[in-house]
Formats: C-alpha cells, structure tokens, sequence
C-alpha cells in the first residue's frame, strides 16, 4: 500500500498518513482493510487540543492549557495597616480577589514584571522592598489535566506616586484591613499565600505606620 504524507499544519503528527489502494487492491482482504481504516481514523481523530498545542508552538504560549509553566509576579502594597487587593477581569478567578500583577515578559526581570503590571493595573508608581515568596498555582480540570500552571513570585512593594485607578482587564480595586482581607472572596492561590505570610505582612504593615 502508498501512503501519502501530510506535511502542513495543522494535522499535527509528522507520522500521521492516509493508505490509499493501488488499482485492483482488494479491498476485502481484512487485513488490508484494518490497517486503511485504523491510518484514516489516526488523521481524522488529531484531537482539538493537541492542535491547540501546537498553535501555542506557532502564536506564542497560552495561558490555559500551556504546554509549560508560566512566570507571573505581584506586588503587595500596604499602606494605613491596608493592603491594596484588585479583583480580577479575567480566568482564571475571574471575579476574585488578589494583588496587582500579571505575566513576566521576554526579556523582562521579575522584580520589573511587579512593578510595571502594578503601574499598568492599578495606576501607581512603586518600587520592589523585598521578595516574599516564590510559588506554583496550578489549576486541574474535570479531566485531570493542567488548565494553568503559574509560578508566582510575590513582592512587597513601597508606593512612590500615582493614584489607583483601574485597567480594564481589572474589575475593581479597594484597600483592605489586613485583619479582614482573609474575609473578602479570594482566589485559590492568594488566599493559601496570605495565610502563610500573614504575619509577615501584618508586621510590614505595622512598620509603615510607625
């Protein structure tokens, strides 16, 4: 039998191929036949979401379903005993709440990522004080599989100017008593960060008012 072989994307396996019969082949030959059937079933069953890998491969990562893990970085900002929490625009937890941040660019320092999505979420100037942690947040779904994988790494950070305004990827933005943010809807991965750092950011908070 002659394969012929598919070589543009997106049929995705290099190996994939379909039979087809050479004049006066028979078709009968049950053998012949379930190996036609099974090359013609592997090319029309290339599910959606090994094709979405591979437009990741070609258009850049995504953020659902990705194909590693991502960098993001956030900013805890205090200030009057508050700490400054956004609620999110998009997935995942959209609607939550958590800290300005978002994703590290190519070429970009972490430390730079905080402050520059702080700016561009919640319109202020700030500076990187210290590292807090450095953690995964990773998202299954129904079927088990990866849906996000972030590595987060969470500064705090000194206000310099500027006043909170908020981008449109961002909901809202509020500052909140450090004693009652663990009371406000939380995503997943804040809400288990701040329960470990909470009294380091309770002292921190402290010092800024002294």
């Amino acid at each position: 039998m002659k394969a012929q072989r598919l070589s543009t994307w997106p049929w995705t396996a290099s190996s994939i191929s379909i039979t087809t019969q050479p004049k006066g082949h028979n078709i009968d030959n049950p053998i012949s036949l379930f190996f036609s059937v099974l090359s013609f079933r592997v090319f029309l069953n290339s599910d959606d979401s090994e094709n979405s890998y591979h437009q990741q491969e070609k258009s850049g990562l995504s953020r659902e379903y990705p194909t590693r893990p991502i960098v993001g970085a956030g900013a805890l900002i205090l200030q009057d005993g508050k700490l400054l929490l956004t609620k999110r625009g998009s997935q995942p937890g959209r609607g939550r709440w958590s800290i300005p941040g978002g994703l590290v660019e190519l070429g970009e320092r972490v430390r730079d990522a905080a402050v520059r999505e702080t700016k561009e979420e919640v319109g202020l100037d700030v500076e990187i004080v210290e590292l807090v942690d450095a953690f995964d947040s990773i998202t299954l779904d129904n079927q088990k599989r990866v849906q996000y994988h972030f590595v987060v790494v969470n500064f705090l950070a000194r206000i310099l100017g500027g006043r909170v305004r908020t981008a449109s990827d961002i909901l809202d933005a509020k500052w909140v008593p450090i004693d009652e943010v663990e009371k406000c809807d939380l995503t997943d991965s804040f809400r288990a960060f701040f329960a470990k750092h909470h009294e380091k950011i309770e002292r921190s908070a402290s010092c800024g008012e002294e």
